[in-house]
C-alpha cells in the first residue's frame, strides 16, 4: 500500500558502534587480567599499555583505511594472520576456564564442560554479529559492578609494602600491559561494520586506557593483598584474594563463575575476527579441540601476548604496503 515504509531487507547487515566494540575489548580484556594478576608487574604494567594505547589510537583514527585495505588481496593476509592468532588465545581462555569451574575427577569431565562453555557462542555465532556485541554492551555493566566491588573491598587488605615487591620480568610484565588493550587488533575485521562516526575514535582510545589501567589495579589488588611470592606459588592468585576477602571458599567459587562473562566475551571477540558466521563457528571447534588436547598447556601468558603483539604491528605495518601495491597494480 501507498505510503506504508518498505521492509527492510533480511540481508541488511546492521551496523555495529564504536561504544559496542569498546565495551566487548574492555569485557574480553579483563579475561586476559586474571591470568596477568599475581604475575605480573603492575608498575611494568602500566608502562605497556602506553604503546598499546597510542597505536589501537592510529589504528581507530585511519579506520576507514584499514577497513578498505582488508578487502584487498594483501589484506587478507593481514585478516588469515588474525584468524590465526586466534587459535592459540582461544584455546587457552577456553581451558582455563573449563579447568577453573571444572571441579569432577571424573576423566573426560574437562572436554564436556568446554563443550558446554562452548554451546551459547556456537548459537550466538550463527546469529548477526550486532547480536553478540549489543550482549557485550550489557555484559560490560555486571562486570563492571564486580570488579568495583573487589576493588572498594580489597583496597583495605592492601599492604603497601606488598605493591612494591617485583613480580616477573619487566619485559613480560610489560608486554602483558601491552597484550590486554592489544587484544583489540582482533575487532579488526569489524571496522568495516563500523558506523563511520569519527568522535568515537576518542571514546575508544578512553576505553582501552580504562582496560589498561583497570588491569593494573587487579595485578596490584591481588599482590598487595597475597604479595607476590605467595602469588607465584598459587595457580589463580586473583580468585584466592577475592576469597581472602570474604573469608570464605564460597566468594573464590562465585568469581569463578562470574568471571566467565569475560572469558566467554572473550572467546565470542576472536572468533568474530573468523569471516561468515560458518566460520566463526569453524574458530570455536577447533579452539575446543586444541583447548581439551593440552598443545597450549603451559605455555607462559607473555609469550601469547607476544602473538597479539607482533599481530598489532604486522597488521598497521601491511595497510601501507597493501594499499600501494592494491593501487600501484590497478593503476597498470
Amino acid at each position: 500500500m501507498r505510503g506504508e515504509p518498505e521492509p527492510r531487507a533480511k540481508s541488511a547487515v546492521r551496523k555495529l558502534s564504536g561504544r559496542q566494540l569498546a565495551a566487548a575489548a574492555m569485557v574480553g580484556g579483563l579475561s586476559l587480567a586474571a591470568g596477568a594478576a599475581g604475575r605480573a608487574d603492575w608498575r611494568w604494567m602500566l608502562v605497556g599499555t602506553i604503546p598499546a594505547v597510542l597505536l589501537a589510537a592510529l589504528l581507530l583514527k585511519r579506520k576507514e583505511y584499514a577497513a578498505q585495505n582488508l578487502r584487498t588481496p594483501y589484506g587478507r593476509v593481514v585478516q588469515t594472520f588474525l584468524m590465526m592468532g586466534t587459535l592459540p588465545l582461544m584455546a587457552v581462555t577456553l581451558s582455563n576456564a573449563a579447568e577453573r569451574i571444572n571441579r569432577s575427577p571424573a576423566p573426560g569431565a574437562h572436554w564436556i564442560v568446554s563443550l558446554l562453555l562452548i554451546l551459547p557462542l556456537l548459537w550466538i555465532g550463527n546469529q548477526e554479529r550486532a547480536a553478540f556485541f549489543r550482549a557485550a554492551e550489557i555484559f560490560w555493566l555486571l562486570v563492571s559492578v564486580t570488579v568495583c566491588v573487589i576493588l572498594l573491598a580489597g583496597v583495605f587488605q592492601v599492604h603497601g609494602s606488598y605493591l612494591l615487591q617485583p613480580g616477573e620480568d619487566s619485559w613480560k610484565s610489560a608486554l602483558w600491559g601491552f597484550s590486554i588493550p592489544g587484544v583489540s587488533v582482533f575487532l579488526l575485521p569489524q571496522l568495516s561494520r563500523t558506523e563511520p562516526l569519527t568522535e568515537e575514535n576518542g571514546t575508544g582510545v578512553r576505553w582501552l586506557t580504562g582496560l589498561g589501567s583497570l588491569s593494573a589495579l587487579v595485578c596490584g589488588l591481588t599482590a598487595g593483598i597475597l604479595s607476590m611470592p605467595v602469588c607465584l606459588e598459587l595457580e589463580r592468585p586473583l580468585f584466592t584474594a577475592v576469597g581472602i576477602l570474604g573469608k570464605s571458599a564460597r566468594l573464590e567459587g562465585l568469581l569463578s563463575v562470574l568471571w566467565l562473562v569475560p572469558d566467554l566475551t572473550l572467546l565470542g571477540m576472536l572468533s568474530a575476527a573468523w569471516p561468515g558466521r560458518y566460520g566463526r563457528g569453524l574458530g570455536l571447534i577447533l579452539a575446543y579441540f586444541l583447548g581439551c588436547s593440552g598443545v597450549f598447556q603451559g605455555f607462559p601468558g607473555w609469550y601469547l601476548s607476544g602473538i597479539v603483539f607482533l599481530l598489532l604491528i604486522l597488521s598497521l605495518g601491511l595497510f601501507q604496503r597493501a594499499h600501494l601495491w592494491w593501487t600501484s597494480d590497478k593503476a597498470v
